[in-house]
């Protein structure tokens, strides 16, 4: 696509989906840098954001998701986000802030759509990295029980239960997702899951999704 329509996003910001989506970090910038160019989009900031953040570039990654926020400051998803870029770059102010706004936004949606999934799911990531694992925990399985098939619950689900070191529960969480497709690359580049990385239940499901993605 990019070929025979190089003026237009899409092309490029799909382009750096497929990169994305094998974990192939560093690729994904020169696509979204060309999408970005092309047409500035809250959404193209976030994914090379993202991108920026599993390369272990956190300032950057931070100043792409303010970016996103500036464009788009009712999503709760990418306060969310850059929250995290800023824990990582040790601006720890900024962070708490930031996480404290995405759980207000979330709680605005909730308001109106008391089932909203996605908003149940960003309220919950923003307790337990703020250090309320019991709240965060309600709310995750709160999410899970209105929409069981969504790997992104399963994921931050995992996330949660490892942030309050309850690895077991992560890795069970962790292996669900697997089966419905999440991409082995992203869990393994996670800096929020390091500690889980290093357990013998983490190596053993990484060791058997490793293979059947072989095959």
């Amino acid at each position: 696509m990019t070929a025979l329509a190089p003026d237009l996003s899409t092309g490029w910001s799909n382009l750096g989906k497929v990169h994305y989506s094998q974990g192939k970090w560093s690729e994904c910038l020169a696509e979204y840098e060309k999408a970005i160019r092309l047409e500035p989009k809250a959404l193209y900031y976030s994914n090379r954001g993202v991108a920026y953040f599993f390369l272990g570039r956190y300032p950057e990654s931070a100043t792409d998701f303010e970016q996103a926020v500036k464009m788009s400051p009712k999503e709760a998803s990418y306060r969310v986000n850059l929250a995290d870029a800023y824990r990582w770059s040790n601006r720890r102010d900024l962070a708490a802030a930031s996480y404290d706004a995405a759980i207000k936004l979330a709680a605005q949606t909730l308001q109106v759509s008391p089932n909203d999934t996605d908003a149940l799911g960003n309220q919950a990531i923003a307790y337990a990295k703020t250090g309320n694992a019991a709240t965060a925990l309600q709310l995750i399985g709160r999410a899970r029980k209105l929409n069981a098939a969504n790997i992104d619950l399963m994921y931050t689900e995992a996330s949660i239960y490892a942030l309050a070191g309850r690895n077991q529960e992560a890795v069970a969480s962790l292996r669900e997702a697997l089966r419905h497709n999440y991409p082995l690359d992203e869990i393994m580049s996670d800096p929020e899951l390091a500690g889980l990385r290093k357990t013998a239940e983490f190596a053993q499901m990484a060791q058997e999704f490793s293979r059947k993605a072989a095959q």
